[in-house]
């Protein structure tokens, strides 16, 4: 299932800048780039370690459930998920 979320177009959407497949890594507060993207499935960040998919995006920067990840991503939701 997650295979089908581009998370180059789900970070954009969640403001990330991404130059050459990098960015700043949302999840801890970061001076360079140490976030990357590969395949347009994965991410991991080379500073706090946070790695995976799209969803796992979604949940670790809106802090929301996989269900409300989905939703978000798919359009559905009724952003319960908190910035």
């Amino acid at each position: 299932m997650n295979n089908k979320f581009d998370i180059l177009e789900v970070a954009r959407r969640l403001g990330l800048n991404i130059v050459r497949n990098k960015a700043l890594c949302p999840i801890h507060n970061d001076h360079r780039p140490s976030m990357t993207f590969r395949n347009g499935m994965y991410f991991k960040c080379w500073a706090c370690s946070a790695s995976g998919d799209a969803i796992d995006l979604v949940r670790m920067v809106r802090n929301c459930s996989f269900a409300e990840a989905v939703d978000w991503i798919e359009g559905n939701s009724i952003d319960r998920c908190a910035y």
